[in-house]
C-alpha cells in the first residue's frame, strides 16, 4: 500500500521532510514503520505532530488508515560553564600571563534535586556541564591551594538557555581574595 505524510503541527520543509513511498505487510502483520527525516533545528518549541495516511491497499483492508508521528524537541536543554583563573598578582584583572587554571572541581547541583554532577577544568581552565533541564542551579567550586577555596554560586537556567559566563578568579593561597562571579537577575552571589 502507498503512504504519504500530511502536515499537523509540524510542517513539511521546517520540520521534517514530506515522504511519500510504499509499505508492505506479510500475512499476519499488522504493523510497519515509515521512514520520515526530521529536520534538526536549534529552536525551542513544543513537540509537534504530522500524519502518516495509508491509501490503495492490494489484496487487503486498511483498518486505521492515519497514524500520528511525534517530533520531540530535544532543545529545551541548556548548558552552564566558562572558565577558571589564576589571577596571580591579585589585581582583579585577567591580565597577559595568567591564564586558566586546570584541576579544579566543580560540581553542579539542581536545586530540589538529588545528585550532583562534576567536572575536573581542563588545562586551559575550562568546564562545562550540557544537556540540563531548566532551574535554579548551584556551581560550586573546590580549589584547595587557592583564595577562595570553596566557593559556591547560583545560577538560574531556562528551559535551552546556555550560560557560559560562570567564571571563577582565584590567587594563590596567602596573597589576597578571589571572587566567584555568576550570571542571571543580578543573582550572581559567589
Amino acid at each position: 500500500m502507498e503512504y504519504t505524510t500530511d502536515n499537523g503541527s509540524a510542517q513539511a520543509g521546517s520540520d521534517y521532510a514530506t515522504a511519500t513511498g510504499t509499505v508492505t505487510f506479510n500475512p499476519g502483520e499488522v504493523a510497519q514503520t515509515v521512514p520520515v527525516a526530521i529536520t534538526v533545528d536549534t529552536i525551542v518549541e513544543p513537540d509537534e505532530a504530522f500524519s502518516v495516511n495509508l491509501s490503495n491497499p492490494s489484496n487487503a483492508t486498511i483498518l486505521v488508515p492515519q497514524a500520528t508521528g511525534t517530533i520531540t524537541n530535544d532543545d529545551s536543554l541548556g548548558s552552564i560553564g566558562d572558565f577558571v583563573w589564576l589571577d596571580a598578582n591579585s589585581n582583579g584583572t585577567l591580565d597577559s600571563g595568567e591564564g586558566g587554571l586546570g584541576g579544579v572541581t566543580v560540581e553542579l547541583t539542581k536545586t530540589g534535586s538529588v545528585g550532583t554532577l562534576t567536572r575536573i577544568t581542563d588545562s586551559s581552565g575550562h568546564y562545562l556541564f550540557t544537556d540540563l533541564e531548566a532551574g535554579d542551579y548551584q556551581v560550586h567550586f573546590l580549589a584547595p591551594g587557592y583564595t577562595p577555596m570553596d566557593v559556591t554560586t547560583k545560577v538560574p537556567l531556562g528551559a535551552g538557555q546556555s550560560n557560559l559566563d560562570v567564571d571563577l578568579r582565584l590567587v594563590p593561597m596567602g596573597s589576597g581574595s578571589g571572587s566567584g562571579s555568576g550570571w542571571g537577575s543580578g543573582s550572581g552571589v559567589a
